[in-house]
């Protein structure tokens, strides 16, 4: 089960996205016929949001999806010590999206 609104992929049994509150679908027309790699893991959902934001305004198709606790059960622990959101593109978009990725990322000190 997916969420149409941020594409976040759910357990079997959850009918609704807990962030977005809307109707989850058995699949994504959009994502379909991707093969999707790993761009980078994230601590928390907002920078991972905003990446995926910056790619899709490069015409890079992108999703997020959280540990299994978040995406299954709709607790949020992408916002809590130890969570991560996960950001994907299409592989044939990877190496673009890493460059695009690289670029935002700013080392601290």
């Amino acid at each position: 089960m997916f969420c149409p609104e941020c594409k976040s992929e759910f357990e079997n049994g959850i009918i609704h996205c807990h962030d977005c509150g809307v109707s989850l679908v058995e699949s994504l027309p959009e994502l379909a016929g991707f093969k999707w790699k790993v761009v980078k893991q994230y601590s928390g959902y907002i920078p991972a949001e905003m990446a995926k934001e910056v790619l899709e305004g490069n015409s890079i198709p992108a999703f997020i999806k959280g540990d299994f606790i978040s995406t299954a059960y709709g607790v949020r622990t992408w916002d809590i010590a130890g969570g991560k959101a996960v950001l994907f593109v299409p592989k044939e978009d990877l190496e673009k999206a890493k460059t695009i990725i690289d670029e935002m990322t700013v080392d601290e000190p």
